[in-house]
Formats: structure tokens, C-alpha cells, sequence
């Protein structure tokens, strides 16, 4: 008979995300991920695999709560204004000197991991994609100059996501922060 799982799987991935975000992936060892997660070594393995396996699960779940977070319902210059106003708060925070898992991954992300290396881009795609998709929508209402390259600005927004995000980590300064959003944010208003 299986014996059944005492612990909750959801919480323990949290608890496994929130350790390689604030560590990253080669600085977080098993021995740290057993204590983080509050389980024992063999559901470790039992439940999740071996350490890549769960650095996967982990930043799938931080990338599907960042790909939820994007959604809304506002107008587009109110929505890329929001969510660069949301990341100067977090940059602020507390823990916001443990930046984005997607960007510390994609610092630390050793090249011969290519499905590693695939799921950062795809996460960085979307949310250029999220720019583009707003900029061009603020174009079809006439909120945003039609003569401004939607994909330029978009790449440009998510280069100003990636330094804000960097610079979060060593000097979580609202000022510098705020200036980094105010810049992205210019070439659309």
C-alpha cells in the first residue's frame, strides 16, 4: 500500500520557489531545499525529482503568477504604466533586492541548458508581447502615435524591465527605479 503524501505539494513548491528566487539555482543546495520546503530528503525525490527537475516546477510557477499578473483590463497606456509602476513597488519591497526569477534564471542560466534556456526566452517573449499587444492596441484607439514602431518600443520596454529588475537587487533606490519606469514609459504618452 502507498503510503500517503503528509505534506502539501503546493506549499512545498512555494517554499521551493521562494528558495531558488532568493538564491538561485547553483546556490541553493538539496540540504537547503529539504529545509526550505519543511520535507523530508525522499519525498523530495519522491514527489519532485531530482533539483533541475524542481528548479523547473519552481519558476513554471513564478512564470504563470507574472503571465497572470500582465492580465487587464485596462486601457493600454493604463496597463504598461501599471505594471511598471508594480515593479518599482516590488523593487522597493522589503525582498525586492531578490529581483525577477525570470531574470536572475536568465543570469544564471548555463548555456548548455537549452529547455532552461528556451523557457527563459519564452517568458521574456511574452512579455514583449505584452508591450507590443498594448502599444498596438493604444494605436488602434488612437491613445498611442501611429507612427511609433510598436515592436521597437516593446523590445526597448522589456530592456528598461530587465535593468530595472538588475538594479532592484543592488540598489532598490524609488528614485532610480522610478526614473528607469518614467523612461520606458515616455516614448508612448
Amino acid at each position: 500500500m502507498a503510503r500517503t503524501k503528509e505534506f502539501d505539494i503546493d506549499e512545498a513548491l512555494e517554499r521551493a520557489m521562494n528558495a531558488f528566487w532568493s538564491h538561485g539555482y547553483a546556490s541553493t543546495s538539496m540540504h537547503d531545499l529539504v529545509e526550505a520546503m519543511q520535507i523530508q530528503r525522499g519525498s523530495l525525490y519522491g514527489t519532485f525529482g531530482d533539483k533541475q527537475t524542481l528548479f523547473r516546477l519552481a519558476y513554471e510557477r513564478y512564470d504563470a503568477r507574472r503571465q497572470r499578473g500582465m492580465k487587464s483590463e485596462r486601457p493600454p497606456i493604463e496597463a504598461i504604466r501599471a505594471w511598471f509602476s508594480k515593479l518599482v513597488e516590488e523593487g522597493c519591497a522589503t525582498n525586492g533586492t531578490r529581483g525577477c526569477f525570470i531574470v536572475n534564471t536568465a543570469l544564471e542560466l548555463e548555456m548548455h541548458d537549452e529547455a532552461m534556456r528556451d523557457s527563459v526566452a519564452k517568458s521574456l517573449t511574452s512579455i514583449e508581447a505584452f508591450f507590443f499587444d498594448n502599444i498596438r492596441s493604444g494605436q488602434k484607439d488612437g491613445s498611442i502615435d501611429v507612427g511609433l514602431d510598436a515592436r521597437k518600443t516593446a523590445q526597448s520596454m522589456l530592456s528598461c524591465v530587465i535593468g530595472l529588475r538588475v538594479l532592484s537587487r543592488s540598489r532598490p533606490e524609488r528614485t532610480l527605479l522610478q526614473n528607469i519606469a518614467d523612461s520606458a514609459v515616455a516614448p508612448i504618452l
